[in-house]
């Protein structure tokens, strides 16, 4: 939600409302906002593209990869929920 309000502010040119709200987004810190936008957008890109694998696996009936994708993602998810780099994802 908070995302998708940030986005709408940006596209609206609503510089100072956009400003207020990244920076609600970064608990209070404008540099922090701006950084957990950034590994938001690195994540839904990640997700999608793993999403777009897994749909690909499935229609080819590659249980090990689907299986291997779903994991990715969990791993995904786990370090972004931790405010980790995606890159750790994948150590």
């Amino acid at each position: 939600q908070q995302v998708y309000q940030i986005k709408e502010y940006d596209k609206q040119d609503r510089q100072d409302d956009f400003e207020k709200a990244v920076k609600r987004f970064g608990d209070g810190d404008l540099d922090k906002g701006y950084d957990k936008l950034e590994r938001y957008d690195d994540f839904m890109k990640e997700l999608w593209t793993l999403n777009r694998e897994r749909t690909k696996a499935m229609k080819d009936g590659d249980k090990a990869e689907v299986q291997a994708i779903e994991l990715d993602r969990q791993k995904v998810y786990k370090a972004f929920n931790e405010g980790k780099p995606l890159e750790e994802a994948y150590r």
